[in-house]
């Protein structure tokens, strides 16, 4: 028996991506990655092919269950015979998520540290996937991972350190990010997500480029918070930059008198160096100048040991104030700010 059919939740319209253009790119469909010959399902998408078992997908999905239930009833059991389903997924997305309900294909790859580490194209199609056809445990897991590196955490302002889960391939994948959050209400997401797109500034309005070549972009509304929450954040990081450079020149009171004219000397370097570094941009992230300030200080060390610390906790300070500032900036309404709250350990 035959069914075409496409998941209960329809894409939203920041995606350039629809049934129409993958109709267009359709082939003569070839053989997928997740191929079973004793399968007695095959679904299409694209070009693509996959074979495998319907009760697998039925048992960890109430949309598919439903959709195969539908076939059954009006076609009647057929012993021995496969169904044919199509969907309008990309076949690299349908890929992903296949190999995260199969035990032996594993979503992930396993280092030598024996910890689970993803691409961002897996962990967006697992989260669009799982969320279109109601896989709870994958979608979680998924956005668990995402949030090692994008949550907002009012106690922990610091994201994951050490090792990741994996790897941002460029800060334009938070507008992917945002999506993801939108579509999952997941507030905790969009942050910092907002704020690695102040960092490529216009180039947010291009959007990001998925694995299966569509292209996702901000939302008419999300694009003006990002507009307007970047001015305000570079006019907050300004008058950091400003009370931060004040204090560098005043930290020499800490030194003896008989090295203030060379502590002054290595603090004007300092001073200086951390003007040039920063720039007229905003930071990669809201810390970036505590690892200026180290790295200049060691180039340029006071007498006074204190000195090292104390600059430090400045940019610990300020670093802190800037994150704690993020959701007003972008301007999260405050229903989504509760929410986001909430969520908060």
């Amino acid at each position: 028996m035959s069914l075409a059919a496409e998941g209960k939740r329809s894409r939203t319209p920041e995606t350039s991506d629809s049934a129409a253009e993958f109709a267009k790119k359709k082939k003569t469909p070839c053989r997928g990655e997740v191929w079973f010959d004793d399968g007695n399902l095959i679904i299409t998408t694209g070009d693509t092919m996959f074979k495998l078992y319907k009760g697998l997908l039925a048992a960890q999905s109430p949309v598919f269950a439903g959709m195969f239930a539908v076939a059954d009833s009006n076609s009647g059991p057929l012993s021995g015979d496969t169904s044919q389903v199509e969907l309008h997924d990309s076949p690299e997305d349908m890929t992903h998520l296949l190999r995260a309900l199969l035990p032996r294909m594993n979503v992930s790859k396993q280092e030598n540290s024996g910890k689970k580490t993803y691409t961002f194209a897996q962990l967006s199609a697992l989260v669009r996937l799982a969320h279109k056809y109601e896989i709870d445990d994958i979608q979680n897991e998924a956005l668990s991972v995402l949030k090692t590196q994008f949550a907002y955490d009012l106690k922990n302002p610091w994201l994951c350190d050490g090792e990741k889960a994996f790897n941002m391939p460029n800060p334009a994948c938070a507008i992917e990010v945002i999506h993801l959050a939108r579509l999952t209400d997941t507030p905790a997401l969009l942050p910092f997500a907002f704020y690695m797109c102040a960092t490529i500034g216009g180039k947010t309005a291009e959007g990001w480029r998925r694995e299966d070549g569509t292209t996702v972009y901000l939302s008419q509304e999300d694009l003006k918070r990002f507009i307007d929450g970047s001015m305000r954040l570079a006019r907050k990081a300004g008058e950091l930059v400003s009370s931060i450079a004040d204090i560098i020149l005043g930290a020499g009171a800490r030194c003896t008198p008989a090295c203030r004219d060379q502590c002054h000397t290595s603090l004007t370097a300092i001073h200086q160096g951390f003007l040039a570094a920063r720039g007229d941009e905003i930071p990669d992230t809201p810390f970036f100048w505590l690892d200026t300030i180290t790295d200049l200080y060691k180039q340029h060390p006071c007498c006074a040991p204190s000195t090292a610390s104390f600059l430090s906790g400045t940019m610990v300070r300020c670093g802190v104030s800037l994150w704690f500032t993020l959701p007003g900036i972008f301007g999260l309404p405050a229903d989504e700010m509760n929410r986001l709250l909430a969520m908060l350990p």
